[in-house]
């Protein structure tokens, strides 16, 4: 009799706390959306694959203009629902001719509807192996840092993955700004480049903040780490503000 009324006791502040058992859609990602564009040229890229990086199998392409629309995943589940709401970072993978960049795409975490992402403009760099210099020497040179994450892991354990695309997109970044700076005294250089670069150092930022998430840092390296990733976040705040730019 104890035990019954224990059970009911529990179902019952179950029930009432929100949590109701149901057999629903459940959306696994977002629908993401948005144009892709060539760093050199800075037009559209026809073809470009574009795929949710936990559903790989799930992919579009680019049209003529550019424009995807990456559907979302969902499927038939039986959750209990709680009346929470969190955001969750979710990885999208954008590439062409074997070169490409990670967005992330913020949603809800658990979603009982389809929510819908517009990522903008992404740039894809079909020439990576040409490393922009740096412009400035408190900025960490590119193969300083593809050694601390990718070749040799000196300072920690990262996702490797994304410290791939964040070099990537770190370089695509320092490339534009080069190509602004040769440009800007030009009449006839693209008005929209320079929101093109603003964009491309918020990107580097974002995707920066979250591979640092995923580093493992030791008690010996930590200070380290911190700095670098300062520094980072530092130079992309610095190369995409008006007073730099003007």
């Amino acid at each position: 009799m104890a035990k019954k009324m224990k059970i009911t006791l529990w179902l019952s502040s179950f029930l009432l706390s929100g949590c109701i058992p149901s057999y629903t859609s459940i959306y696994h990602t977002p629908e993401v959306s948005g144009y892709v564009i060539e760093l050199k040229s800075l037009q559209p890229i026809q073809d470009a694959i574009v795929k949710h990086n936990n559903f790989p199998e799930s992919q579009t392409k680019t049209n003529s203009q550019g424009k995807y629309q990456l559907p979302a995943i969902s499927s038939k589940e039986f959750k209990l629902l709680m009346p929470a709401h969190s955001l969750k970072n979710y990885l999208i993978s954008l590439s062409h001719n074997g070169n490409e960049i990670i967005r992330i795409a913020s949603a809800t975490r658990l979603m009982r509807y389809i929510e819908k992402i517009d990522l903008g403009i992404t740039i894809i760099d079909n020439q990576p192996q040409q490393i922009a210099k740096i412009t400035n020497n408190n900025f960490i040179p590119y193969e300083q840092l593809k050694d601390y994450f990718i070749e040799n892991a000196l300072l920690a354990s990262c996702d490797q993955n994304l410290a791939v695309a964040s070099l990537a997109q770190l370089n695509i970044s320092r490339k534009l700004y080069m190509h602004y700076q040769s440009q800007h005294s030009n009449s006839n250089h693209s008005p929209k480049l320079k929101d093109y670069l603003i964009l491309t150092y918020q990107q580097t930022s974002q995707l920066w903040e979250h591979l640092e998430q995923t580093c493992s840092k030791t008690l010996q390296d930590y200070q380290l780490m911190n700095a670098i990733f300062e520094q980072v976040q530092d130079e992309a705040s610095l190369q995409s503000t008006s007073s730099i730019l003007n």
